[in-house]
């Protein structure tokens, strides 16, 4: 279910399958989201620690240009974020990070 959840109980996830990013094209993505807002979901379970948060399994890149953009004040910090939120199995958390990643095709 899509539901919006303020930035900040969004957290990383461990689950991620992404291990290596790029400045230039996570520069590029926040310049991107400043211009015209977020325009694909991240997608998220609810997380233990700290209690109330969610961790986004999906859409890491995305959560760290959202946070960069709140820390320079040009997002509010509490900004409510489009989110899918997953029932919490690892497996299927883990499924969709790796195939929102896997599946992308360059232009």
């Amino acid at each position: 279910m899509i539901q919006t959840i303020p930035l900040t109980k969004l957290v990383p996830s461990p689950r991620n399958v992404r291990r290596t990013t790029d400045a230039i094209a996570d520069a590029q993505l926040k310049a991107d989201i400043e211009a015209r807002g977020l325009l694909q979901n991240l997608v998220v379970t609810a997380a233990r620690k700290p209690k109330g948060s969610f961790a986004v399994e999906a859409g890491g890149r995305r959560l760290a240009a959202l946070k960069a953009l709140a820390s320079e004040g040009k997002l509010a910090k509490d900004e409510p974020i489009a989110c899918l939120v997953l029932d919490g199995s690892g497996v299927d958390a883990e499924e969709a990070s790796l195939a929102e990643n896997f599946q992308r095709l360059a232009m």
